[in-house]
């Protein structure tokens, strides 16, 4: 299924928000953002729907966060079982085909994630964003508006010669899009539907209700439909292959890791 196959690149708001923003001022949207914290660890029902130039289709997940360097997606099957997991922990980028039998692996996650968002992405940026929180915001933006409607616009300089652009909500401090720039052409980019107000654990939190990542000609939008603090975390990460799964280089599956490649055949998963 060559959907899967993309998801795996794609992913190489949120975490907790309180509801509202105490000072509307950009500085003071920026500072509510750059302070934001969330529950951690923290788990979500997922639909996904994949847009591309070799296919679109929809499935359902499972998305499960456990601190900013441990993040795990499972993409189910008509019954309910895997039939493709993404994990990024202490071993790098795990890739997992449960109906091949097979793991593909990469010891440094962040070079692969590099190379599908143009350089946007680190494995912690991407499980961020994923949650509705901004890994920049603690940075001093290098330019930063308001805009006519009342929200906020701030620019990063994220890694040298990176740009990220991100428009805030100005009610709650939670982005409404992004867009990450490398000399002049946009690399990746994010776009969030409201935010929703849960209590978990008796807490009040802000999630966000979808997000749509963008990288290259792929598209990948995730509806959430529920959120829970696990407890225990589901035996997702640091896991080793279960006894006869072939274990496999990621970098040596096709000629590069890039989006095209992938959609192009070189996971397929029945």
């Amino acid at each position: 299924m060559r959907m899967v196959s993309a998801i795996a690149l794609l992913l190489g708001c949120g975490h907790a928000l309180h509801p509202e923003v105490p000072a509307r001022s950009p500085d003071g949207i920026l500072a509510w953002a750059a302070k934001r914290t969330g529950p951690d660890p923290v788990q979500a029902r997922l639909d996904l729907h994949l847009v591309s130039p070799a296919f679109s289709g929809g499935t359902n997940g499972i998305l499960v966060a456990d601190s900013p360097s441990q993040t795990h997606l499972a993409v189910l099957g008509l019954f309910g079982s895997p039939v493709f997991t993404a994990t990024i922990d202490a071993r790098g980028l795990t890739v997992d085909l449960p109906p091949q039998r097979r793991r593909l692996v990469a010891p440094d996650a962040a070079s692969v994630l590099a190379e599908v968002t143009g350089g946007a992405l680190a494995p912690a940026d991407l499980t961020a964003l994923l949650l509705g929180e901004l890994p920049w915001a603690h940075l001093e933006p290098i330019r930063k508006r308001k805009l006519a409607d009342g929200s906020v616009s701030a620019t990063w300089e994220a890694r040298a010669g990176l740009l990220v652009s991100v428009v805030l909500d100005t009610d709650t401090g939670c982005p409404r899009e992004l867009s990450a720039t490398l000399a002049d052409r946009t690399v990746f980019a994010a776009a969030w539907e409201p935010f929703a107000l849960v209590t978990l654990n008796g807490q009040p939190w802000r999630v966000p209700s979808r997000v749509t990542l963008q990288s290259g000609d792929a598209e990948l939008s995730i509806r959430y439909r529920g959120w829970k603090i696990p407890d225990p975390v589901p035996p997702v990460f640091d896991n080793p292959p279960p006894e006869g799964v072939v274990v496999e280089s990621l970098a040596e599956v096709g000629p590069g890791l890039g989006i095209s490649a992938l959609l192009g055949g070189m996971l397929s998963v029945p």
